[in-house]
């Protein structure tokens, strides 16, 4: 909240991205957990109105919302998180750009490498197909 703070008075008036902690983490260690309550990444969960009140303040558009939640490779999870991800954009109307977690790009890390049988299974599951994108769009 102190960097939101600071950026929203040195520069008030722009349009931003957030990381959220979304409330939950995957990874194999501590180090490649990069989510929930044992990481320090991201503005956590609980802040969202604190968030979009620093905001206000400020007259920034929280345009982008962010989460990751590490390196984990389970697609079960990333569904989960997915669905939290959409929790916290639902509390900002401005957001029109969202980063999910674990996947997005061909060349974000999603687990196993190009042509690996792990690799083509975590293929089948994308954001853009998954119920949870479909029934957050149907929404709104």
């Amino acid at each position: 909240m102190h960097q939101l703070e600071a950026f929203g008075r040195a520069t008030p008036g722009r349009a931003i991205a957030v990381r959220m902690n979304p409330g939950l983490g995957s990874g194999s260690v501590k180090r490649t957990n990069t989510g929930g309550p044992s990481a320090s990444f991201g503005i956590w969960h609980d802040y969202a109105a604190e968030v979009k009140t620093v905001a206000a303040r400020y007259g920034l558009t929280i345009g982008t919302l962010h989460t990751h939640i590490g390196s984990g490779t389970d697609p079960e999870v990333w569904k989960r998180a997915t669905r939290m991800t959409l929790d916290l954009v639902a509390q900002f109307p401005d957001v029109a750009a969202v980063k999910l977690p674990a996947y997005g790009s061909r060349g974000s890390h999603r687990g196993g490498y190009a042509g690996s049988p792990r690799r083509r299974s975590l293929d089948s599951w994308t954001p853009a197909g998954s119920p949870e994108t479909r029934s957050y769009g149907q929404r709104w």
